[in-house]
């Protein structure tokens, strides 16, 4: 009977520890996750994902690790305050069957470290969330990335070699429903002092007309250049863009 006695008294305190650990035990430390799309984005289509915090005149840049089939950071990774969030999605879903892509949202946000942060990853490329842009390069080293949606104004041209001449970005919208018919875009053009101290070009401001233009009229159809123009004749090289939904 005493020995029954000490197998009973041991079982509850090891139940009494147990209901202690299970709700007891402080929480983990907040987060800050992406939560891919398994429809559209799942995980295995997200290569990183890398977030921008700035507050005030202070920048900080966090890669998420995968965890769990989501994206994720400590939130303490980032100060507390209030400021502007870059969320940058470098994706697998491809454009014109060869073309990466990259996803953008920017929001504004009050960051602290008790609170946890979660963002849902594009889920079509019409998610109104986040502007997609397409990442075209070469064998030969050029490389560009330029928005997709009339609604982004957004190109930038790395590393422009010393000999072109001329530089084009051109987009175009189209209908191919009944026909073709072009339904908006425009041609930024350069010639001199194109470039920064790095050689590249990025605008934000020259495809800002694309929405007032395209209007609620339909589209199916993109089509981008970039053209590198480096003889008077017009040769040169071209990253070219054909999509169609």
């Amino acid at each position: 009977m005493k020995k029954q006695y000490f197998i009973v008294l041991a079982f509850a305190v090891l139940a009494a520890t147990a209901c202690k650990k299970n709700t007891g035990e402080p929480a983990g430390d907040a987060l800050l996750t992406l939560v891919p799309d398994n429809q559209y984005m799942p995980s295995d289509k997200i290569d990183s994902a890398v977030v921008t915090w700035q507050t005030g005149t202070q920048v900080q840049t966090v890669t998420l690790q995968l965890k769990d089939q989501q994206l994720v950071t400590n939130i303490k990774n980032l100060q507390e305050g209030d400021g502007t969030l870059t969320i940058q999605v470098f994706s697998r879903v491809l454009f014109a069957k060869q073309y990466a892509s990259v996803w953008i949202q920017e929001k504004q946000l009050t960051i602290r470290h008790t609170d946890a942060v979660k963002l849902a990853a594009p889920n079509a490329f019409t998610d109104a969330q986040w502007y997609p842009r397409a990442q075209l390069s070469d064998a030969v080293g050029h490389c560009a990335v330029v928005a997709l949606r009339p609604d982004d104004p957004y190109f930038f041209v790395k590393n422009v070699p010393a000999n072109v001449l001329e530089l084009i970005v051109a987009r175009d919208y189209y209908n191919f429903k009944s026909g073709v018919t072009r339904v908006g875009g425009g041609e930024w053009s350069c010639r001199q002092n194109c470039t920064d101290a790095n050689h590249d070009v990025k605008n934000i401001t020259f495809f800002k007309g694309l929405p007032q233009m395209v209007g609620n009229k339909s589209w199916n159809h993109i089509e981008i250049a970039v053209l590198y123009t480096s003889d008077p004749a017009g040769g040169g090289y071209i990253l070219s863009l054909n999509h169609t939904f």
